[in-house]
């Protein structure tokens, strides 16, 4: 509504009389008891449809709140089922984790029981291997006792017959100033009892000689025997080795052959020397240098042999790559050689 001046007012008030004030204010009166009507039907509307969503609402939240209830029951229902099921089968894995266990202690017992068995059995074992290794050891000290002895003894009986000889000479020397005429004579009987003298030297030697031979042939006769995986079947004694000028370089104590392997055998007395191992790996050396004709483009093993054996020496041949064989009796015994031994090729 637009706002008028006090001119247009006062002009418009002089247009106005009672009939039309009267008149406008009962329209005014009118229009409020209509407007309160109105308002008291929109009222009485308003408070019925809220009361009608107030029902409704209460009517959805009652049902909701009976679905929920019947769905809880059913999630209780449907957890307690599993938890039914849970437990069954948790029991179920116990019991069978319970009978593993068993089985497992069962076969830990029986294994532990196996193990304990091998152990005293190997313990067994070494005891009975230690007890041999003594008795070889105190047999090996006896024969190098009776080796010492004996050649003492020669020693001795050699020192005993140079005294007599050297008594004899000086009985004769003496006797020769006594009697000049039979100079000539005293000095031949001295030639003869120095060549004696020579002579019991000789035999002495050939003493130690002799035992070294015996030893050797007592190794050869059966010692292709030993070596049966390689078919070493043919034996051969002091084989020479000559170099290209036809000169001796050294000699095998033993060979054996076959069409495409062979073995040298060196034979001691007394294998109880790390030395005569060296000695004869450049032995070994030498062959493959100047291969004599049964050696000549075959595979070259080697080994040591005596007649009493150094277990430190035995040891040390092994490493060298050499098989050991130690004489008994009569017969000769290849030695065990020790876990992972590996013979060297030359």
């Amino acid at each position: 509504m637009a706002i008028m001046t006090a001119e247009e007012a006062a002009e418009w008030g002089k247009t106005l009389s009672f009939e039309k004030v009267w008149a406008a204010f009962m329209e005014t009166d009118r229009k409020m008891v209509e407007a309160e009507r109105k308002y008291a039907e929109a009222r009485a509307e308003t408070r019925a449809e809220i009361e009608r969503q107030i029902a409704e609402t209460r009517a959805e939240t009652e049902r909701q709140i009976a679905e929920t209830k019947k769905q809880t029951a059913e999630i209780r229902e449907e957890t307690e089922r599993q938890i039914a099921e849970t437990r069954e089968e948790t029991e179920r894995q116990i019991a069978e984790t319970k009978r593993q266990t068993a089985e497992i202690r069962e076969e830990t017992e029986r294994q532990i029981a196996e193990t304990r068995a091998e152990t005293e059995r190997i313990m067994a074992e070494t005891e009975r291997q230690i007890a041999e290794t003594k008795r070889k050891t105190a047999e090996a000290e006896r024969q190098r006792a009776e080796t010492r002895a004996e050649t003492e003894r020669l020693m001795e009986e050699n020192t005993r017959k140079r005294v007599e000889t050297e008594r004899i000479m000086a009985e004769n020397a003496r006797k020769s100033t006594e009697l000049d005429k039979k100079i000539d004579k005293m000095v031949e009987t001295v030639d003869k009892m120095g060549k004696r003298v020579d002579r019991v030297t000789a035999n002495v030697g050939g003493l130690n000689r002799s035992m070294g031979e015996l030893i050797e042939t007592l190794i050869a006769a059966r010692l292709w025997e030993k070596f049966p995986h390689y078919g070493l079947t043919r034996a051969y004694q002091r084989v020479p080795l000559y170099d290209e000028k036809s000169v001796v370089k050294t000699d095998i104590d033993i060979l054996l052959v076959n069409t495409v392997m062979c073995m040298a055998v060196e034979v001691k007395h007394e294998l109880n020397h790390k030395e005569d191992v060296d000695h004869h790996v450049r032995r070994m050396a030498l062959i493959r240098q100047y291969p004599p004709e049964l050696v000549n483009g075959k595979q070259l093993l080697g080994a040591m042999a005596g007649g009493v054996v150094d277990p430190d020496v035995k040891d040390y041949a092994y490493k060298s790559g050499f098989f050991v064989l130690e004489l008994t009796g009569e017969s000769v015994h290849l030695i065990t050689p020790p876990e992972g031994f590996k013979p060297k090729e030359w």
